[in-house]
């Protein structure tokens, strides 16, 4: 991390208590920078939400660490109608891989 270097800003949006944006530039060997635009509402925030199948592929590369996808389609698709439970018991229980 020793290349890594970040800086922050005590300015705020208007509407929420961060950061107007978040920038990243990359500094090359030779010199030149590579500047990505500033981003303001990020894909995944409240205001920008994942889609249904983004939000499904984003659990299933998260969950995939610890469990087949046959597991983690299961437990995705209990936790997104949580709600319908009668009882945390119908979550399936986390096999450990081997």
């Amino acid at each position: 991390m020793r290349k890594v270097r970040t800086s922050t800003t005590d300015e705020k949006m208007a509407d929420m208590p961060f950061a107007p944006d978040d920038r990243v530039s990359v500094v090359l060997a030779s010199g030149d920078t590579l500047t990505h635009e500033p981003v303001t509402r990020p894909k995944g925030s409240w205001q920008q939400p994942l889609s249904d199948a983004e939000l499904f592929d984003k659990f299933l590369d998260c969950a995939g660490m610890g469990m087949n996808e046959a597991h983690a389609t299961r437990l995705y698709e209990r936790l997104n109608a949580i709600e319908a439970l009668a009882s945390l018991r119908a979550l399936p229980l986390v096999p450990t891989r081997q």
